[in-house]
């Protein structure tokens, strides 16, 4: 499966937590860790995150705010980045890879995060199983 499939495949699941949000006056906002837009390879994905919000409804600037956060491949950067989306209290976020679920699992058990590049979700204690997908 290609990464760009992936990401827009991840898309239903992003959506799912901002129909919750729906209610508030508030406009829903989408954290996202790890796909750098200015990053050639992020770039593509991000835009096909995007493309894929807008299917279903969800049009960034308009019914739908998307906090994007570089950290370059530095720790310190991505803890800090991982802290301040949870900070701004996103409904959901989406994390590209181990290292950046990691950070993320660090700072919340209670936003939901939608990966798609991680290799043992079970061994790496980010999940209980594949049936449940359970933070743990």
């Amino acid at each position: 499966m290609r990464r760009r499939d992936l990401i827009a495949a991840l898309v239903g699941a992003v959506a799912w937590p901002l129909g919750a949000d729906a209610q508030s006056a508030q406009v829903p906002r989408i954290g996202v860790l790890g796909l750098d837009a200015i990053d050639p390879v992020g770039r593509p994905e991000m835009n096909a995150l995007k493309q894929g919000l807008q299917k279903l409804g969800w049009v960034e600037g308009h019914n739908l705010q998307i906090e994007d956060r570089a950290h370059g491949g530095e720790p310190d950067r991505m803890q800090a980045a991982a802290r301040e989306l949870i900070g701004l209290h996103c409904g959901v976020i989406v994390a590209s890879t181990t290292p950046v679920v990691a950070a993320l699992v660090k700072e919340t058990h209670t936003i939901p995060i939608v990966f798609g590049y991680v290799g043992d979700p079970i061994g790496s204690g980010f999940v209980q199983s594949f049936a449940r997908l359970e933070a743990m």
